[in-house]
């Protein structure tokens, strides 16, 4: 665009007076006098004047005298309405307003030439080629006016009316210009496209086709690059030609470093269609035809490269190393890029451990240009060699220190890895998550890889989500992976969790299904196996039971040594036993029973087996079988049962003096067993049964008195009663039931006990529990307290369920009917966080609202606006995002919230270079002692902003404050103390950076802080020994 808007010269109409312009801009001012004397015979009516006046103010303008000259102009027009000049005084006075950038005055004055000329141009060709001219220039006025738009379209008029005009071509090219600088680029390659089509000999065919070819570099599409950078290369090649029957274009303007242009583009083009030894040997080749051109570093950079991906490491060090010596200091950029590139090389010849160090140092540069691109290969190096804390630290540290999208896509994706490995699966699938959202705002142009990037984020999700018992989201996520990456390799393994998450949230038929779909699609999976097991457990859930015992079958015939063997013979035979076929589900618990015999299974299996024979009538093999389990497994949660069962075996024989005993043995062996109450009440049982009433009213009294929760004791008064009405004791038969009626409904005991067990079963993740006991809770209850604790309870219940509507209703409920509880602004926050977690962040951000207008003062809201905070941000409203953060900054401070919020409007000035500001909030922070690690950052970053500014005094003072008062925040004062040496050594006082440099390896000998501290020493040393 610059090269366009030069001195255009006037176009008069004549080719004698185009000379006249062109001798004028030479300054052969006497020459141009005599010329335009003898053009004037077009003029007939013209006087000496007028030429006068003319020639006056273009020997004003060229002495750049051009206020005046825009005076003469000005009273020529008033005083000669008549004269043929007075287009050309129009335009002259454009031209003088737009080199002295009154640009709205020359789009005034080129307005007002095309208007003046709009008829006669219809059939003058000299009045055309001024309103040619003056639509070109008024489109250039407009488009540094900043009105592209206006200007695009004046160009366009002009190049579509004027076709042939000598610059219709330069109009062409000043759109595609200005497409490309307002970010549409694809708009200006077609726009580069036509120019090379339409006008192949104009004077602009070169820089557009290497325009093109750079925009189609940048967007990474190397093919059509080399295509449009090649016609440039055509066109010098004609113009260099020395056949004279070669049509040569017109000299090419702007074409001093083209050449350099297209031998730097083409090679680059090379490299990124992979052709990478071709590409080396063009930067070897342009290295030695332009020794001296500005592109000479960046060229060794790329061949670099070229190397590092032929995996000739040997050759690309030489070229980074080149650079790391030979860079300028106004080559800081390329020096940094190529530090970095040099560790990249210890790691690919496999020297981790140089690999390590020197990512490492390169992260503790104060200011280093490509921190996180350090960091992140530090933190890969880190989490390969299973250091996973070292690892999640420096991806969170990592996503601290960039802005950039490509790269934070990276860190979250790495972070959540790190997060799974460590079983922290709700912080996984957050990462993942984050790596998602950012992954899908951008372009396959701005993030290589987009497509796998956004595989590997939603299959990680969706298992990790499964694995934090959220099955629900698991199941979103894995379905679009399926959906959006239909030639994945992994599908099968997200058919095998989106298997078991729909198991899991018991929509078994769809569970069922995928498994199958795993086992039809992928026959040699890994997941083959399981998937049989999960087919038969979904039938079994189902109560196919007939059609899961043929899975079970299938699954040990196929896999005869699988793992799941003992259960899946007992699960077979659970299913026998469930269609009352006693005798095969016998076989198949004495099957599983010898599989597994230590197993928990395989012992469930033999207590199992004398079910099924006491179902059969088996009664002494029973009773066998059940004191055999008894005797093998006394520690077995199951042994009471056994001896129970033995004792309950002999009751349905009638053998009730036997049953007795053993049933008494049960008592002293396992007294505090859960069966105890069942246990007294059928030893009662059988007393009544021989009518020995008495003895069965003590046993039945136990129950009652003893396990007054348990449901045998209501059955227990019952009893009582009928016992003392066989014995005629009516009216103490009465007094009994009635005292337990008065003494158990309404008790707060009774009610406490309710709302302890559902918050139990909720805490245990038994979720459906927990539902139903708060359910029971909320019809028998009246306290209003209490209430609003159940519903808000049962909300987080249906929340962790998967039931997010029914969790909502019950937390709306809270706040509609009880909204002067504590519980109230904690369920609408609870809103806001379910809507938040499925992405419906407007509904979100209304929930957060109404906690904070309700409920200003309770600490929720200081969650609530930090929420909103973040959603804003999310969605891309950064001043929105901004405005809250300073509202619970300012309204919160002394809450995490608050010092969180603070810290992220310090960060987001910090990322603008907006230091002052930064300083302010920072300072903020850095008094907020009570919480020591953001403190201790906040005082380190007062520190770092003040060295970026050079400003050395004031960061010595900052540095010295993490020094003396977070010397327990061991990596903010370790970095503190690296910062404190620089500024030291920068000013020159190498006796107390040695000091401090000299204090950091004694106190961090061995790990990084400490041998970056001991590398500055030894620099020390070098400059003064």
């Amino acid at each position: 665009m610059q090269g366009q808007l030069m001195n255009p010269g006037i176009l008069y109409g004549t080719k004698d007076l185009r000379e006249i312009a062109k001798l004028v801009d030479e300054g052969l001012l006497a020459e141009g006098r005599l010329r335009l004397q003898r053009s004037l015979s077009i003029a007939q009516t013209s006087a000496a004047k007028d030429e006068a006046h003319m020639l006056q103010s273009l020997i004003l303008r060229q002495s750049q005298d051009y206020r005046y000259a825009d005076k003469l102009l000005g009273e020529f027009i008033q005083q000669r309405p008549n004269s043929p000049f007075i287009p050309i005084a129009w335009l002259e006075r454009g031209f003088i307003a737009y080199h002295i950038t009154e640009l709205s005055k020359a789009v005034e004055y080129f307005s007002g030439i095309v208007n003046l000329t709009q008829e006669k141009a219809k059939n003058d060709s000299v009045f055309a080629d001024y309103r040619a001219e003056a639509l070109y220039w008024k489109g250039a006025s407009e488009a540094r006016l900043g009105n592209p738009d206006n200007a695009l379209s004046t160009l366009k008029e002009m190049q579509d009316i004027y076709p042939l005009h000598r610059l219709a071509d330069d109009a062409l090219y000043m759109r595609a210009q200005l497409k490309e600088r307002s970010g549409l680029e694809q708009e200006a390659v077609v726009l580069y496209g036509e120019l090379l089509r339409t006008y192949p000999m104009r004077n602009t065919v070169l820089n557009s086709a290497i325009r093109a070819s750079n925009i189609k570099l940048g967007m990474r599409e190397p093919n059509a690059s080399i295509a449009y950078i090649d016609q440039a290369q055509a066109v010098i090649d004609k113009l260099q030609a020395s056949d004279t029957s070669i049509i040569k274009p017109e000299e090419q303007s702007f074409s001093s470093r083209s050449k350099e242009d297209i031998a730097f583009i083409k090679a680059q083009a090379l490299v990124l269609a992979g052709q990478c030894k071709s590409g080396l040997q063009a930067f070897e080749a342009f290295m030695s035809a332009f020794p001296g051109s500005p592109l000479f570093m960046h060229a060794n950079m790329s061949a670099g490269y070229a190397a590092f991906h032929l995996q000739d490491y040997a050759v690309s060090k030489s070229y980074y190393q080149y650079v790391i010596d030979s860079a300028l200091d106004e080559q800081a950029l390329l020096r940094s890029g190529a530090q970095l590139y040099h560790a990249l090389i210890s790691k690919a010849i496999g020297d981790r451990s140089l690999a390590k160090q020197e990512f490492s140092s390169l992260s503790m540069q104060t200011g280093y240009p490509f921190l996180a691109q350090a960091l992140l290969e530090y933190g890969q190096l880190a989490y390969e060699d299973n250091e996973l804390e070292t690892a999640r630290k420096t991806f969170e540290r990592g996503i601290r220190e960039t802005q950039e999208k490509s790269l934070l896509v990276k860190f979250h994706l790495l972070l959540g890895s790190v997060y799974h490995d460590q079983e922290q699966f709700g912080k996984s699938a957050r990462e993942y998550a984050s790596a998602e959202r950012i992954a899908i705002s951008m372009s396959n142009i701005e993030l290589e890889n987009k497509d796998n990037i956004l595989a590997e984020a939603r299959l990680k999700q969706g298992i990790s989500f499964h694995q934090n018992d959220q099955y629900r989201d698991a199941i979103i996520e894995l379905s679009t992976f399926l959906g959006e990456h239909p030639k994945d390799s992994r599908r099968d393994q997200a058919l095998f969790w989106l298997a078991e998450s729909y198991y899991r949230t018991d929509l078994l038929k769809n569970a069922e299904e995928f498994y199958k779909q795993l086992i039809s699609d992928f026959p040699i999976s890994n997941r083959r196996e399981e998937s049989f097991y999960g087919i038969a457990w979904s039938q079994f859930r189902r109560r196919d039971f007939s059609q899961s015992s043929q899975s079970f079958s299938k699954l040990v015939k196929e896999f005869p040594k699988t793992r799941f063997a003992t259960d899946a013979l007992a699960r077979k035979g659970d299913g026998h036993y469930v269609l009352k076929q006693y005798k095969e589900a016998a076989q198949a618990y004495k099957a599983a029973m010898n599989e597994g015999p230590r197993s928990e299974e395989g012992q469930y299996s033999a207590y199992q087996y004398g079910q099924a024979l006491y179902r059969i009538d088996d009664f002494d093999a029973a009773i066998k079988a059940f004191r055999t389990f008894a005797r093998s497994y006394p520690q077995s949660p199951l042994s009471a049962s056994a001896l129970y069962s033995v004792g309950w075996t002999l009751f349905q024989q009638r053998r009730y003096e036997e049953a007795i005993s053993e049933l008494r043995t049960l008592l002293v062996n396992y007294p505090s067993t859960q069966l105890a109450a069942r246990t007294h009440y059928t030893i009662a049982d059988a007393f009544y049964n021989m009518e020995r009433y008495d003895e069965a009213i003590s046993s039945y009294t136990i129950v009652k008195n003893q396990y007054a929760s348990s449901p045998l004791a209501g059955e227990a008064v019952k009893s009582i009663q009928y016992c003392l009405e066989f014995l005629g004791r009516i009216d103490e038969a009465k007094v009994v039931v009635d005292d337990f009626i008065m003494k158990n409904p309404e008790s707060e005991i009774a009610k406490d006990l309710l709302m302890n067990r559902g918050l139990s079963l909720y805490n245990g993740k038994n979720y459906s529990g927990a539902i139903a006991e708060y359910e029971a809770f909320l019809k028998s209850n009246s306290d209003m307290e209490r209430n609003a604790e159940a519903l808000f309870y049962l909300g987080k219940s249906f929340a962790s369920l998967g039931e997010p509507a029914k969790a909502e209703q019950s937390w709306r409920d809270v706040f509609k009917r009880y909204a002067k509880s504590e519980y109230a602004p904690l369920a609408l926050l609870e809103i806001g966080l379910l809507k938040t977690n499925d992405q419906r962040l407007r509904e979100a951000d209304t929930a957060f609202a109404l906690v904070m207008t309700e409920f200003p003062e309770h600490s929720s809201s200081a969650q609530a606006g930090f929420e909103r905070a973040e959603i804003a941000n999310s969605l891309g409203d950064s001043l929105q995002a901004l405005r809250f953060y300073t509202l619970i900054a300012d309204t919160y401070s002394s809450t995490e919230y608050g010092d969180q919020s603070r810290y992220r409007i310090a960060m987001y000035f910090r990322s603008r270079l907006m230091y002052d500001s930064a300083l302010v909030h920072f300072n903020s922070l850095a008094k907020r002692i009570d919480n020591p690690n953001i403190a201790a950052e906040a005082q380190y970053r007062i520190g770092e902003l003040w060295l970026k500014q050079k400003e050395y005094d004031n960061a010595i003072t900052a540095f010295l404050g993490v020094r003396e008062q977070f010397s327990s925040i061991e990596d903010w004062f370790s970095l503190s103390l690296l910062g404190l040496g620089d500024c030291y050594e920068t000013i020159k006082n190498y006796d107390a950076a040695k000091e401090v440099f000299q204090t950091l390896t004694t106190l961090r000998p061995d790990d990084d802080y400490g041998k970056s501290a001991a590398a500055r020493l030894k620099r020390i040393q070098k400059v003064k020994p």
